[in-house]
């Protein structure tokens, strides 16, 4: 009985020592992933907050070598809202028609992802808008509508907005959810009342709900506002239509300064994300 007790013991105590070693082994690997996680999170935090808000096309072309989504997200968005544009728009076009002779650092495969192509489309597209017609006296423009305007572009860059906007519409049912969401909003640039009916009937699908009607929000054509109207009766959750109600009297508002549906000179923000 006595050798019994004596050889339990030893195995115990030598069961004891190897979980122990396993659980240390555990937790030494599990420091030593999170210190570099950590270490590599901060790295690219710290390079890419040394961007600021005015993009070069060499940091353009460095973020897409990258081929980190989120950070060339940012980018892009960063884009639509930056003046002047000239200097980047002439490699904004040939990152759309994909020609990547003169880019060799830049892999093709990312430009050709849904969101990365989608928010590039949506540059040109702003851009496309923004081209001003010579003769226009843009302070005389501003002081007229009550509004603060940057001057647009001056380039030399041939954008069809129809291939623009085929490619933007074919988005709207991507199964990448951020995608489907980006192209309702963005779809709404084109301002075309052929597109409300089917932004309207993405709104059947719950999680569409808003973008659907901030995309008919940011939209002039008098269909889009019947548009937001029918969702509105067609809704009875409280919170629904109040949202919808929110958005028609923003859209209201917006059109009665006649600066919003002036398509020659509108500046668009980035989509919307509420």
């Amino acid at each position: 009985m006595g050798l019994f007790k004596e050889t339990l013991i030893k195995n115990k105590s030598l069961l004891v020592f190897l979980v122990a070693i396993i659980l240390l082994g555990i937790f030494l690997n599990w420091k030593i992933t999170n210190y570099f996680d950590k270490f590599d999170a901060e790295e690219t935090i710290k390079i890419n907050r040394d961007f600021g808000d005015f993009i070069t096309p060499s940091t353009l072309k460095e973020i897409l070598a990258a081929e980190e989504i989120f950070w060339i997200y940012k980018v892009l968005n960063t884009i639509k809202v930056m003046n002047p544009k000239r200097e980047i728009l002439p490699l904004i076009k040939d990152f759309w028609d994909l020609n990547m002779e003169s880019y060799p650092d830049v892999p093709t495969r990312i430009l050709k992802n849904p969101l990365v192509r989608l928010h590039l489309a949506d540059i040109l597209i702003q851009a496309h808008k923004n081209k001003r017609p010579n003769g226009i006296n843009l302070a005389d423009l501003a002081t007229r509508h009550g509004v603060e305007i940057i001057p647009a572009d001056l380039y030399e860059v041939e954008i069809n907005p129809d291939d623009l906007h085929e490619y933007v519409s074919s988005l709207l049912s991507n199964s990448d959810l951020r995608v489907a969401v980006d192209s309702i909003l963005i779809l709404s640039r084109f301002d075309k009342s052929s597109d409300v009916e089917k932004i309207v009937q993405l709104a059947k699908n719950e999680k569409y709900f808003r973008p659907v009607a901030m995309s008919l929000r940011s939209m002039c054509n008098s269909v889009a506002k019947k548009g937001l109207e029918d969702l509105y009766h067609h809704y009875q959750d409280p919170e629904k239509k109040q949202f919808i109600q929110e958005k028609l009297d923003l859209r209201e508002k917006l059109i009665e300064t006649k600066f919003m549906c002036d398509r020659n000179f509108r500046v668009f923000p980035a989509p919307e994300s509420d």
